[in-house]
């Protein structure tokens, strides 16, 4: 089950508690308290209570075509046992691409890698690298080419910054599971390490 993110629309000046929360019902009839935004006052993941856990990041941004906002990110985040939240692009911007998901952490990564399919880059190797530290913490702290992940030719000019800090163990048994093999390690590796001599 998903449910879209609730956003407050009021634009003049008002506040809200933070964390700021709502009721939120699912499909199946029962009710959630968890965390909402507001346009007006910014209130973002950042905001949300500190007892959630943040899974997965990637980030995005084009040198070429200098997206409007810079940096597109997106998260994938434990909200709480069995709760995840799966955000794309700007969370305090409606309308959001931005959804809390009940059920298992295998329901919440397909809804999260659903956003990025289009771009054809095999984002579970690159977890499954990044987790493993193939390539150091060359992703997680600097810009890489997509390109070195892919052949898209639609990706020409983007770059790419992915975290998998604070896994949880399921995720990590899943992650782990999808194994890279050496050659194409090594060969991503490689194309790396030119990029950032």
């Amino acid at each position: 089950m998903k449910i879209e993110l609730k956003t407050c629309l009021v634009e003049e000046n008002h506040e809200h508690p933070i964390p700021y929360l709502e009721n939120y019902k699912w499909d199946d009839g029962t009710t959630s308290q968890l965390p909402a935004c507001c346009i007006s006052s910014d209130l973002g993941v950042e905001k949300f209570p500190s007892t959630v856990k943040k899974l997965i990041e990637i980030n995005l941004t084009n040198e070429l075509t200098q997206m409007v906002s810079g940096i597109y990110s997106s998260e994938l985040i434990e909200i709480e046992k069995g709760i995840f939240f799966v955000s794309f692009y700007d969370v305090d911007e409606a309308p959001t691409d931005c959804y809390f998901v009940k059920g298992t952490i295998e329901n919440a990564l397909f809804e999260y890698l659903k956003y990025t399919q289009h771009l054809e880059i095999p984002f579970m190797n690159i977890f499954y690298a990044s987790n493993k530290k193939i390539f150091g913490n060359n992703l997680a702290k600097g810009w890489i080419p997509a390109s070195i992940f892919s052949s898209n030719p639609d990706l020409e000019g983007l770059q790419i910054s992915v975290k998998t800090t604070g896994l949880s163990a399921e995720l990590e048994e899943i992650i782990n599971n999808v194994k890279l093999d050496r050659p194409q390690a090594e060969l991503w590796q490689s194309q790396i390490n030119k990029e950032i001599k």
